[in-house]
C-alpha cells in the first residue's frame, strides 16, 4: 500500500504492532481473528486503554467514550464496523 492510498485498511498477514514494508510504516491491529494495517501518518496518537463509560441509546458502532485530558473521545467498536460478531 502506497502513501496517497484511498484504501486505508486491509488486512495483515504478520503479527506484529508496528510494520514496515518497504519504506512504508503502518500500525497493526486484530479485531477477531483478523489483523489489518493502518498508515502510520495516519494515526494521531496511541493511548493505553482508559476505563470507558457506555452511552445509554448510542449506536452500536459506539462501545462508550474515555475522558482524554478533558475531552470525551468515542470509541468505536471495531467489530461493528468490520462485520464481526461481538464476544458476548
Amino acid at each position: 500500500m502506497k502513501r496517497g492510498s484511498r484504501r486505508q485498511r486491509r488486512e495483515m498477514t504478520g503479527g506484529d504492532l508496528a510494520h514496515s514494508l518497504d519504506d512504508d510504516k503502518f500500525l497493526a491491529f486484530r479485531v477477531g481473528d483478523k489483523r489489518y494495517l493502518l498508515e502510520i501518518l495516519r494515526v494521531k496518537e496511541v493511548v493505553r486503554m482508559q476505563k470507558m463509560t457506555a452511552m445509554p441509546n448510542s449506536p452500536p458502532a459506539i462501545a462508550g467514550v474515555v475522558d482524554l485530558r478533558g475531552g470525551f473521545i468515542p470509541i468505536l467498536d471495531m467489530r461493528w464496523h468490520t462485520g464481526i460478531a461481538p464476544d458476548h
